[in-house]
């Protein structure tokens, strides 16, 4: 299916990334969101990217030529590749499911080093998010520190330092609302509560 994608970038000359959705390895689909197109650099700054991968990205050769070498962000380097891609070209999409994506216990992307990248990321690319609006780098906040407490709800089977992250995501949000609240509430009661919390919110979600 990357034939949709090469096919793209040569009718989009001003195009220098095209992603694709992709389907989990549970059988659910995640389709490319309408508006991770164009100038993307607020979203890749403030984490929200979602659902474009690096692994349903293709990027021109002389794109990604602009962006290399890259620093080593472990667990965060597939958000430091977006944020320099975006600084440089448009990013689109094709509405296609080009790849199978399977979750892998442990990985980085879902460690505290990727939280710790976050942190880095915010304080290493501090000069773009004080050229964006101050919604950007909330957000760019309130996902990591959600990200934090997932990371520490996972290690234990009652975290107090869940609890706070979460808490901390609700506050900075920019636009808070029940996906902020729920895994407060739900942490409260530990790996319990955020299981059945989860199980509840797939439901509505499904």
């Amino acid at each position: 299916k990357i034939q949709s994608q090469v096919d793209f970038l040569e009718k989009n000359e001003s195009v220098g990334v095209v992603y694709s959705g992709f389907e989990n390895g549970d059988g659910s689909t995640e389709y490319p969101n309408d508006h991770v197109r164009g100038n993307v650099l607020k979203y890749a700054l403030s984490f929200s990217m979602s659902p474009c991968t690096n692994s349903t990205m293709l990027i021109r050769s002389h794109v990604l030529d602009k962006v290399r070498p890259l620093n080593n962000y472990p667990g965060a380097q597939d958000n430091v590749m977006k944020i320099k891609l975006a600084n440089i070209s448009e990013f689109d999409f094709v509405n296609d499911l080009s790849v199978i994506r399977t979750r892998i216990e442990g990985s980085l992307g879902n460690s505290m080093d990727a939280v710790n990248g976050r942190y880095r990321i915010l304080d290493e690319f501090q000069h773009f998010y004080d050229n964006e609006p101050r919604w950007v780098e909330k957000k760019a906040k309130e996902n990591t520190y959600w990200l934090e407490g997932q990371v520490y709800q996972s290690e234990s089977l009652w975290s107090k330092n869940a609890i706070i992250s979460f808490g901390k995501s609700l506050i900075i949000s920019p636009d808070p609302g029940i996906d902020n609240v729920e895994p407060l509430f739900a942490s409260i009661f530990g790996k319990p509560g955020w299981v059945v919390g989860t199980k509840i919110k797939d439901l509505f979600r499904n």
